[in-house]
């Protein structure tokens, strides 16, 4: 999903609305969102992968991020 496909899913709620973040792909519990942060998506599969923030990508020169996506990372407060 894209920030342009989230922000058509999103626009017709109240912007008061509280979001919160599965903490599983089962929805056994959840969490209130703490934080946004910009950096890359590293794909493992098609269901997983890894998060480099641009801090990272700037203190790491060993991180390749040259072909992986612009990513937005939600972050639970749990």
């Amino acid at each position: 999903m894209t920030v342009g496909e989230l922000q058509q899913l999103l626009a017709d709620f109240d912007p008061a609305a509280e979001v919160v973040l599965a903490t599983d792909a089962e929805g056994n519990t959840f969490s209130p969102l703490s934080d946004v942060s910009l950096g890359y998506y590293l794909e493992d599969s098609s269901y997983s992968g890894d998060f480099v923030s641009n801090e990272n990508v700037d203190e790491d020169e060993d991180i390749n991020v040259d072909n992986a996506p612009i990513a937005v990372a939600l972050w639970p407060t749990n």
